[in-house]
């Protein structure tokens, strides 16, 4: 009768030693992924910090629709991921989204100058000009380039 209470205590004991192995494992392998995620935010704050856009010019073209856009990258952080970049455009009242691709209301990459380092991407320094095309016959006041990582300028026509 004695030894029953014994093997159950010692039963108990491994079991008590067992779940906390599992809590402590767990709390350990929690704190790695909210230190790793930690490192992650302050990485992407820092490329944000050194992101910089200017326009320096948005001209309409004759007959109105596509308002050409200079953006020039003033950071010292390249911008790629161009299809990411989101424009706004504002005729009368709310600004309308212009987003990447072919068609009525989006717009397009025309040219980068100079374009040498890497190609295909905004590099400190270099101009991209990209045309927005939008609908309707009110030529917009306003226009907004936003990059990828939610830095923008923006510039009255």
């Amino acid at each position: 009768m004695g030894s029953a209470s014994l093997i159950a205590s010692a039963i108990a004991l491994i079991l008590l030693i067992i779940t906390a192995y599992v809590i402590v494992g767990g709390t350990i392998a929690s704190a790695e992924i909210i230190s790793y995620a930690q490192a992650e935010q302050v990485m992407q704050q820092e490329i944000r910090m050194r992101t910089a856009i200017e326009i320096v010019g948005a001209s309409l073209t004759m007959g109105g629709s596509p308002l050409v856009v200079q953006v020039m990258n003033t950071g010292s952080e390249p911008v790629g991921s161009l299809e990411n970049m989101d424009v706004y455009l504002a005729m009368t009242g709310a600004p309308t989204h212009s987003p990447y691709g072919s068609g009525t209301g989006t717009w397009r990459v025309v040219s980068f100058v100079p374009d040498t380092v890497h190609p295909g991407q905004l590099d400190p320094d270099e101009v991209l000009t990209i045309s927005v095309s939008y609908a309707g016959v009110t030529p917009p006041a306003w226009v907004q380039v936003t990059t990828a990582n939610g830095v923008y300028d923006s510039a009255y026509v």
